[in-house]
């Protein structure tokens, strides 16, 4: 498919998908599968409905639509391997090795990928989208390996792409050229020494090559500039040399409340300068020429998996600040994260800890970002309707990605 140059410029980190086409990501981290039985005494928060624990059809579309009706349209979906890897360090078991309701059987791969398609048709079917993020992991230390070493990373992918990627309702992303390509999103998105911010970034766009090599598939990137341990190493992203890559679509940043900006030890670390840091974290992305997406966290608490960590978070003031950044700063989207991170208190489906708070922050934050939907023709997605939307029809209608139809919703909201 035909790109449209320096025109498509303003659609950079819009969505591609026709049900969902230029509205702005909002997007939520969502731990897919039956609960691994070792995370369920590490809960610092439990799903106040059980269902959000279960494994069935009934109990996915329950999940979804509790996604749906605050105006997710986006389900990140943690991706740490199917080789072993989710069963060794995930908390949930939709990629597992072995089958979670007899954990002595292996599964094949057909049936992995058959029980993995199950889920992403409920998601398309109840129209929202998915994109998998790629954990890190004993054995995937991209941080190490790239970007010297793409070859795991790679793999991953073009596993994901050769099984889904026919998927309807994997999330498409234009790309700076306006080209529409499959997202991924990268956790953890740096190196661990120094190393030049060009190479680093070239890297990127050599991963997204040889999956479109080996799978016939362009894919984009939603990179996390963040350190998943406090105070880790930040090396390699740079704003100047992302914005020249083909392949990144949008910049997340996913670690920006783990540590302050004073360099405190964690427990010691005040809420107002872990806020700090994650204004300095979101302000240096949000201002390069790189589509942004702003993390909504709404607070921390694994105090029995990682008790050194601290707990922060969860108050009316932290959220409101939270709301703030996003108010501030965004411009392509929210990545709420995570939908239920039960071991780590990220959770934004009611808990019996914090009821139904949360979720209803969440969905009232979702409101003040989302251009309501009887504003027809708005594709750049500001609010009004006007000759720049024209343009961004007629540059879709050339490439033979729009129809006279499209013109036509543009025309009535011009008019109105």
């Amino acid at each position: 498919m035909m790109g449209r140059g320096v025109e498509a410029t303003n659609e950079w980190g819009s969505i591609v998908n026709s049900n969902h086409q230029s509205e702005k990501i909002v997007s939520t981290l969502f731990f897919a599968g039956p609960p691994n039985p070792g995370a369920l005494p590490n809960y610092t928060r439990h799903p106040s409905d059980n269902a959000n624990n279960l494994w069935t059809d009934e109990s996915i579309q329950f999940s979804l639509n509790q996604m749906k009706q605050i105006g997710i349209n986006t389900v990140k979906v943690s991706y740490w391997g199917h080789d072993g890897e989710t069963d060794r360090w995930a908390t949930t078991l939709l990629f597992a090795n072995k089958d979670w309701r007899n954990r002595a059987t292996v599964l094949s791969e057909s049936e992995i990928v058959s029980q993995a398609t199950h889920f992403f048709q409920l998601v398309d079917e109840n129209q929202l989208m998915f994109s998998p993020l790629i954990e890190v992991s004993p054995a995937n230390p991209f941080y190490e390996q790239f970007p010297g070493n793409t070859g795991n990373m790679v793999d991953r992918i073009v596993w994901l792409v050769n099984n889904f990627g026919d998927q309807p309702g994997w999330l498409k992303v234009y790309d700076k050229n306006g080209v529409p390509r499959l997202a991924v999103w990268l956790i953890d998105t740096v190196h661990s020494s120094p190393i030049n911010p060009n190479s680093f970034a070239t890297g990127l766009d050599t991963i997204s090559t040889k999956v479109e090599q080996a799978t016939g598939k362009k894919v984009g990137l939603i990179i996390d500039p963040t350190p998943l341990p406090p105070y880790g190493s930040v090396f390699g992203p740079d704003p100047t040399a992302i914005s020249k890559t083909q392949s990144v679509l949008a910049v997340n940043p996913f670690n920006i409340t783990s540590q302050g900006a004073s360099g405190q030890a964690e427990r010691r670390i005040s809420e107002d300068d872990r806020l700090a840091y994650a204004e300095s974290v979101v302000k240096k992305w949000s201002t390069s020429p790189i589509p942004f997406i702003t993390t909504l966290l709404p607070g921390y608490d694994a105090h029995i998996v990682f008790p050194s960590f601290g707990i922060y978070g969860f108050t009316d003031v932290w959220l409101n600040k939270q709301q703030d950044l996003l108010l501030k700063y965004s411009n392509k989207g929210i990545s709420f994260d995570v939908w239920n991170g039960y071991t780590e208190g990220y959770e934004i489906v009611p808990t019996v800890e914090e009821g139904d708070r949360i979720y209803q922050w969440a969905k009232g934050v979702i409101g003040l970002i989302n251009v309501p939907a009887n504003i027809m023709g708005d594709y750049d997605g500001d609010g009004d309707v006007d000759l720049v939307d024209f343009g961004i029809w007629k540059g879709k209608y050339l490439a033979g990605n729009s129809t006279l139809v499209e013109f036509g919703v543009w025309k009535r909201g011009y008019l109105k």
